[in-house]
């Protein structure tokens, strides 16, 4: 038996727990009460009964992200220590894991991924005043909050606000920029470090909160659209997450259709010969 860091009651104890919250950069997110699953339930775990919240300790408290057990996951609440150099945390949403790998990569990969957070720190700290707004925002509806792709989407469209933090002008090639050349091109100025697997979740939902947030200007593409080239080149499904594999995009590939600013400024001083557009087998997944 051991007491609750939180409340300092014994554990088990059929009594809940006073933390009734977490946070994410301070935005509050409401922890999971222990399920009524019957006449007389209590949490396995802590002991807890049905309707109260659960103890800091109990090892099968449910995230209110990802709905893991919270004691295993690895979302990145303000309440928990700083990560360890080369950790990922990259929540989920309603019990959909988003993984930064695969276990099937190679170990070089999986060490250019787990570098990846030390690379976005210096966005995260840049951009906080739009993280703060995202994490309420995608807490609202569900939404994964990778706070270091999120950090990397914002520094890779900072040239498209007209008013920073107010109003940014966004179109499809735009969004399909991101995963093909821009986020890979600031990686690079960071040393080695690659994109986690579900970079498109996460940028999915930066531009879904960019757009339902009002920061869009009136003249740039609706949502549906902005939305193509991440169903498409990025492998998701309508509802923003990865799609099961064979499953198609359901949009027209688009994503080789037009030539990006890099290679626009490279065509302009004769280095290099106009892209054609690939035939027969593409890197695009759609």
């Amino acid at each position: 038996m051991s007491n609750c860091p939180a409340c300092h009651l014994a554990v088990p104890n059929v009594a809940g727990c006073c933390r009734t919250q977490l946070h994410i950069l301070g935005e509050p997110i409401g922890v999971v009460p222990v399920a009524a699953t019957g006449p007389g339930a209590a949490c396995p775990g802590c002991g807890v009964a049905a309707g109260g919240l659960h103890h800091v300790s109990c090892p099968v408290a449910p995230c209110p992200l990802c709905v893991s057990p919270l004691a295993g996951c690895s979302c990145p609440f303000d309440e928990r220590p700083p990560p360890a150099a080369g950790s990922v945390a990259l929540p989920g949403a309603h019990g959909r894991r988003c993984q930064p790998y695969s276990l099937d990569d190679p170990p070089w990969q999986r060490e250019l991924i787990e570098s990846f957070p030390a690379a976005c720190a210096p966005w995260r700290v840049r951009y906080r005043p739009l993280l703060r707004p995202l994490v309420r925002w995608a807490v609202e509806r569900g939404r994964p909050v990778d706070l270091d792709m999120a950090a990397l989407t914002f520094h890779v469209l900072e040239a498209q606000w007209r008013d920073w933090g107010v109003e940014m002008f966004l179109d499809r090639p735009d969004v399909t920029g991101i995963l093909q050349y821009r986020a890979w091109g600031a990686l690079a100025t960071r040393g080695r470090a690659s994109l986690p697997l579900d970079a498109a979740v996460h940028v999915w939902s930066v531009v879904a909160f960019l757009a339902e947030s009002g920061r869009l200007s009136i003249d740039s593409d609706p949502l549906a659209k902005l939305a193509e080239p991440l169903r498409c080149y990025g492998g998701l499904g309508t509802d923003g997450y990865l799609r099961p594999e064979g499953e198609p995009s359901g949009v027209t590939c688009r994503c080789f259709d037009a030539v990006s600013a890099l290679e626009r400024d490279e065509l302009v001083d004769g280095s290099a010969a106009a892209p054609a557009r690939p035939t027969g087998e593409r890197s695009c997944v759609g």
